[in-house]
């Protein structure tokens, strides 16, 4: 391969125009509609062509073009309208408040970041969440710094053949022409790390992008320094086997640590958003042993004490798992570095009871145990990840595992469509387009007018309609279809039809087809012209997800039958902005995953602002959101058994809502020709969900629930030169000794078998707890129902209190009450547990129980 010296090219900004290139390399841009139209305004056609990408609009604009914006008074103008807007949003005061707010600084690691289609480093949902979460962190005024890969060639670019079969072809992304930067260290140099990675240095490059107050820090090591096979590591986003993966995880969770440290950064708090980032646990304890003489059990009490873990996945296939030959091949010194043997390294990441690592290295197991705050992101995501992990906490009650719920949001700016924005400003304030969600008086949406809101709702589906007629019609073409199918295709969909969107990442369990189970039914909807229905498709299957891409065939084969082939359109190649047409125009957002596998969806809560209405599943973040007027539900939270009963089932309720709710409603006009039912139920779901779901409160409860604790921790942690986590640490050793020998003795438990609600139940009992002191436990009675296994379920805790003599040979007594606290069937018992302040990080000891 011949050797070329390269050179980054930019454009000549006249100096009138250089406040438009640092608007153009700061993301605020893409939740101003203001600021797009002045982009827009520079050259309509190649804004469009170039994706929305500001940065590349400037670079290929024509120089006459800009010499003449920049002596043009209305566009001087408007730039400084746009700056003065932005400038205002900056400088809002922080509405993060509480112990450590003064002194929070949260690194946020992810490994995809959906900011903008302009910046397609990005797959799906998780993606577009985390990007969110910069915006929202940036508009609450939350100290946020963010940690990314770079990917060259994105994740796809998706088109369809003539059969429907889903094709791919690689992004080909010129970081120059995109809105990020390389990085600077303070004495202007190109900012880099290496990572060892096979016993070898690979130079990493870091990247920086602006996003408001915030600041995402991307990973890239596509070096001329590097071998062609470490240049392609950050290549593509989930591509290539577990071997890549690995590889990358090693850049983002060490190259991301070790790139905060090169920037100056001094986090309080570590965010791993899934458990692709949780080397980076690993590389804090390393530098921390290193740098301060800890051990490194005193070491990873001190980090996992300001670690966050947020785990996405509701089913365990769904985490990154690498063997043992892969860890010892891409990290061979870890272990040594560490000051731990390699058994003791690769346990940290061990499934519970596979101590031989038999079922490989976990990287969500390899977080909890080295996290010392876990969230789910909904409520019942929470309650199944407490189920699925209750095994690392053995002896515990499900509700007692230390995962809370943090449900997931949307960043309402973001997905707003203009005009309605414009409306609700009108008559909720300003707010509606330059505060945080959570600062909008979302309950005077009703006093906007009926009338008004339902048009600005109808002009957004004519928008959805247009652009899918020229996103088919593009399709069309590009086939190389006959004539009349390009001529039918600028004809696809009513603008006044009822209008179901379903558009997300292509997965069996999320149930795309399952509309089509009946097919003379959905087919008698489709072609009703009194209340017509139309559907509108969009998501990118996995590249090696096969039965995946046969849903996408199967409904574009379905959707080829004449009768029907106007009223359900696939669109290609989903991404952010085909994404905001669809949740910005249609009326009804469907969702029927395989209940409870969707850990909380955020793609429904997009169309809440914009007037539209939820049919969904209750998963995720349905469940906690439906109240019965603000939408529909498919089934009634059932999960089942036979999964093929389950689908024809809930197929089955889906058309029943549809003909017997949804249409009705939709097509049940007043004289005035508004569907006032309709309308009220929008308002009903715009008021009591715009607020709650979105990341602006999600950011806001990251900082109360986890955020300004771990700082808390942190910050008294190294005020003590790490005497707190010397202690936890020399708890967790007399532990590991001595727990083998904790037994509970004969308990007296003194009550009749006959009580009375409110009569309580004494109980003693000498416990046996050999070298280890009594403040290294905690003794509980454990009373409530009992069950047919006489197992007491849903159980209550009640703490037993020390006896004054102290310890007799190791031995300690224990006194204390329970009172049932409901009629039937009750029993209690007791069990013993270590004493942390925390019940994260798991570390896997066994509660001790009464046998």
């Amino acid at each position: 391969m011949p050797r070329i010296h390269t050179f980054s090219v930019a454009p000549a900004i006249p100096e009138a125009l250089r406040p438009l290139e640092a608007l153009a390399h700061d993301l605020s841009w893409s939740w101003h509609p203001e600021a797009m139209r002045l982009f827009w305004r520079i050259d309509p056609q190649l804004w469009r062509e170039l994706n929305g990408n500001p940065v590349a609009l400037l670079g290929q604009v024509g120089q006459d073009r800009l010499e003449a914006l920049a002596e043009d008074p209305a566009f001087m103008a408007h730039l400084a309208r746009v700056r003065e807007i932005i400038a205002v949003e900056l400088t809002r005061p922080s509405a993060v408040s509480g112990e450590g707010a003064a002194e929070v600084l949260v690194a946020y690691f992810c490994a995809e970041f959906g900011l903008s289609e302009a910046l397609p480093i990005y797959s799906g949902g998780l993606g577009v969440l985390a990007g969110d979460t910069l915006k929202s962190a940036s508009g609450v005024g939350l100290p946020f710094v963010a940690v990314g890969l770079a990917y060259q060639e994105g994740y796809f670019h998706q088109y369809l053949n003539v059969d429907g079969w889903q094709q791919e072809d690689p992004y080909d992304n010129d970081f120059a022409t995109l809105p990020m930067r390389r990085a600077r260290r303070p004495d202007g140099s190109a900012a880099t790390v290496e990572v060892r990675i096979e016993g070898r240095r690979v130079k990493v490059r870091i990247w920086e992008v602006t996003v408001g107050r915030t600041r995402l820090l991307l990973l890239d090591t596509n070096d001329p320094e590097n071998t062609a096979d470490d240049r392609a590591i950050t290549y593509r986003l989930y591509g290539g086997g577990s071997e890549l993966r690995c590889k990358q995880e090693i850049v983002l969770g060490i190259g991301g640590f070790y790139a905060l440290r090169t920037m100056g950064v001094r986090p309080t708090v570590y965010h791993m958003n899934e458990g692709h980032s949780a080397f980076m646990a690993l590389a804090r304890i390393r530098d921390l042993v290193q740098a301060s003489g800890l051990s490194f059990a005193e070491a990873r009490e001190a980090c996992a004490a300001t670690n966050v873990f947020t785990t996405h996945t509701p089913v365990p296939a769904g985490f990154d798992v690498f063997s043992e030959a892969q860890l010892a091949q891409f990290l061979p010194t870890m272990h040594d570095d560490l000051g731990v043997s390699r058994r003791e390294l690769l346990a940290l990441g061990a499934h519970e009871q596979d101590p031989g690592l038999t079922r490989g290295f976990n990287m969500a197991y390899l977080a909890l145990r080295l996290s010392g705050w876990v969230n789910g992101v909904s409520q019942l995501h929470a309650d199944v990840s407490r189920e699925m992990w209750r095994r690392m906490w053995p002896g515990y009650e499900a509700n007692e595992v230390p995962i809370v719920g943090v449900t997931n949001g949307v960043h309402t700016r973001t997905w707003l469509d203009e005009e309605m924005g414009e409306l609700l400003e009108r008559y909720l304030g300003e707010g509606v387009t330059t505060a945080p969600a959570t600062e909008v008086p979302w309950e005077l949406v009703d006093s906007v007018p009926d009338a008004e809101l339902w048009r600005a709702h109808e002009r957004a589906r004519e928008r959805l309609v247009s652009f899918v007629r020229e996103r088919a019609t593009r399709q069309a073409r590009r086939l190389g279809l006959p004539p009349h199918h390009i001529e039918a295709a600028t004809e696809v969909l009513d603008p006044r039809a009822l209008t179901i969107g379903f558009a997300r990442r292509f997965a069996t369990y999320k149930r795309a087809t399952l509309l089509f189970r009946e097919r003379d039914r959905i087919r008698a909807l489709l072609t009703n012209e009194r209340r017509p229905v139309q559907f509108v498709f969009a998501g990118k299957a996995h590249p090696q997800d096969d039965p995946a891409k046969e849903l996408i065939k199967e409904l574009v084969h379905f959707a080829r039958d004449p009768a029907i082939r106007r009223h359900i359109v696939f669109v290609e190649e989903y991404d952010m902005g085909v994404a905001r047409h669809l949740v910005q125009g249609v009326d009804v957002w469907l969702n029927n995953p395989r209940r409870p596998k969707e850990a909380s969806g955020t793609s429904g809560m997009k169309v809440v602002p914009n007037g539209g209405l939820n049919l969904s599943v209750l998963d995720g973040w349905w469940a906690e959101a439906y109240d019965g007027l603000n939408g529909w539900a498919i089934g009634a939270g059932e999960v089942y058994d036979d999964v093929e009963q389950g689908d024809e089932i809930e197929s089955r309720i889906l058309l029943n809502l549809l003909e017997d709710q949804v249409l009705p409603e939709f097509y049940g006009r007043g004289p005035d020709g508004l569907p006032r039912r309709w309308i009220a139920r929008m308002k009903h779901s715009m008021k009591g969900l715009s607020s709650f779901f979105s990341t602006d409160r999600m950011v806001l409860e990251y900082a109360e629930k986890l955020y300004l604790p771990a700082t808390r921790a942190g910050l008294a942690d190294a005020a003590s030169d790490h005497a707190v986590a010397r202690e936890v640490a020399a708890r967790v050793g007399r532990l590991e000794t001595g727990w083998g020998q904790v037994r509970i003795g004969d308990v007296q438990v003194n009550a009749p078998y006959d009580l009375t609600i409110g009569e309580a139940v004494t109980l003693e009992a000498p416990v046996f707890l050999g070298d280890l002191a009594a403040d290294d436990v905690i003794v509980e009675v454990v009373g409530g129902r009992v069950d047919s296994d006489r197992q007491v379920v849903d159980g209550i805790t009640a703490p037993m209190q020390r006896h004054d003599e102290g310890d007799i040979d190791g031995w300690y007594r224990y006194h204390g009450t329970w009172t049932p606290q409901e009629t039937g069937h009750s029993g209690c018992t007791l069990r013993v547990r270590p004493r942390f302040d925390r019940g994260a990080p798991a570390r896997d000891f066994p509660v001790k129980l009464w046998e």
